[in-house]
């Protein structure tokens, strides 16, 4: 269950802080097109891509997890809160326990929301 927790943040963590989603944003009149990348989880070994894409941060991360199980990807998170990157995240009820990724992310200070009751998703009928 653990790797599977693992994968989940790692698809998760490279769609926020590489920006995969939206490839392209709109700021005023002009374009941002932001590097992409892809990699998948557990055959490609993602996590030093990850921790690169994190290190490379200068503004803002914003991250989404299931599961934020990996050490590497907390201490990145630590590392880029402590230059002055803006970091959010909300993660899963699973990491309500104590010693979980969400209180090593708290007590760097990084802002966590926990999604205790996510809402279900729709299909158009």
């Amino acid at each position: 269950m653990a790797n599977y927790r693992s994968t989940i943040c790692h698809f998760i963590c490279i769609m926020a802080v590489a920006g995969i989603a939206p490839i392209s944003a709109y700021a005023g009149n002009s374009s941002v097109t932001v590097a992409t990348s892809v990699c998948f989880t557990p055959a490609q070994h993602c996590e030093p891509q990850i921790v690169e894409a994190i290190d490379a941060a200068r503004s803002a991360i914003k991250l989404q997890a299931y599961g934020l199980t990996s050490l590497p990807i907390i201490h990145a998170l630590q590392r880029a809160a402590n230059r002055g990157v803006e970091v959010l995240a909300i993660l899963d009820k699973v990491n309500e326990r104590r010693y979980s990724g969400a209180t090593l992310l708290e007590a760097a200070g990084i802002p966590v929301w926990i999604d205790s009751q996510p809402l279900p998703i729709t299909r158009p009928s």
